[in-house]
């Protein structure tokens, strides 16, 4: 797959708000999305399982996306820009499990899904310079050794993801995308699933 053809080639690049840009490599980006892999596959999360993706555009958002994918569970994205209201009625219409998100958004993700079995917080908001609004670190603990996580059987027709329309002329919908679609060519789902 990319991660073993393209091992030292630039997967994505990070360019902070402040601060020098970070680039990973595929990788850097597959051990990385491998041990957070292991964490979910740890605290329960496995195929169908549904975890709630509320972050700002960062690193962790693409290892969390990759992550979720490569145990088989359902990413649910939703836009960072969301009132309460609207979060109530993403979480109450998914039904998450879990929830990976960032300081800013924590004691709102709990308000607007009570359901949770856990939250997983950033250490840090994205593009803010150092700890400004400090998370309690469980994103980080939650990564395990990559060597840790347990490959499972690719299923091309499974969910892999959920978005929700802008919701111009009623509430939004959530559009399931499958492995098949999101992972780009057919080959790379074979083996394992999708990876980075």
């Amino acid at each position: 797959m990319r991660a073993q053809r393209s091992a030292d080639r630039i997967a994505f690049v990070w360019h902070p708000y402040h601060g020098s840009p970070r680039e990973w490599t595929y990788s850097e980006l597959a051990s990385a999305a491998a041990g957070l892999a292991a964490g979910l596959q740890r605290r329960g999360i496995g195929p169908g399982d549904k975890v709630l993706l509320h972050l700002e555009n960062c690193p962790e958002f693409v290892i969390a996306w990759y992550a979720c994918a490569a145990v088989g569970a359902v990413a649910v994205t939703t836009n960072t820009r969301s009132a309460a209201d609207e979060m109530r009625y993403f979480c109450e219409d998914s039904q998450p499990t879990c929830a990976i998100t960032q300081p800013r958004f924590a004691e709102m993700i709990a308000t607007c899904a009570p359901r949770l079995n856990w939250q997983a917080v950033l250490d840090h908001d994205p593009g803010e310079e150092g700890p400004a609004s400090p998370g309690d670190g469980s994103f980080t603990a939650l990564a395990r050794d990559p060597s840790e996580f347990i490959p499972r059987p690719a299923d091309p027709m499974a969910p892999m993801s959920v978005q929700y329309t802008s919701g111009t002329t009623s509430r939004p919908k959530g559009c399931s995308g499958r492995t098949r679609t999101r992972c780009g060519r057919r080959g790379e789902c074979r083996a394992r699933g999708p990876a980075p």
